[in-house]
């Protein structure tokens, strides 16, 4: 578990700096990017049972399969937890291109 906490770390920090292309794909709350030439991860947001939102972070190899997987709901770390939940908000962000959709409805707002 120590190295996927390493992991997460690295990857929200990398994720706030800009530096990693978050993907859409076909489900709307599960964005996907690509590590160097044989991994990825996948960042996703779902409801429990309870009604609360929670965070799946998933680290695939150059296939697709499962290498490791992390949970906020069956994991008590509240660093990672954080952190997970910030990259979701960052991937969703950039993968959608939130900003500049924005900005293109503020710009035809303020239209006269």
């Amino acid at each position: 578990m120590a190295k996927v906490a390493d992991i997460v770390t690295k990857l929200w920090q990398r994720s706030n700096q800009h530096k990693i292309r978050w993907e859409p794909t076909a489900d709307d709350y599960v964005f996907l990017a690509a590590i160097g030439d044989s991994s990825s991860v996948t960042i996703a947001q779902y409801r429990d049972r309870n009604r609360i939102d929670e965070v799946r972070f998933r680290i695939l190899d150059e296939r697709g399969r499962e290498l490791e997987d992390y949970d906020t709901a069956e994991n008590e770390n509240e660093a990672i937890k954080e952190k997970l939940i910030e990259i979701y908000a960052e991937a969703r962000r950039t993968a959608l291109d939130i900003d500049n959709h924005l900005n293109e409805l503020l710009q035809e707002l303020e239209k006269e």
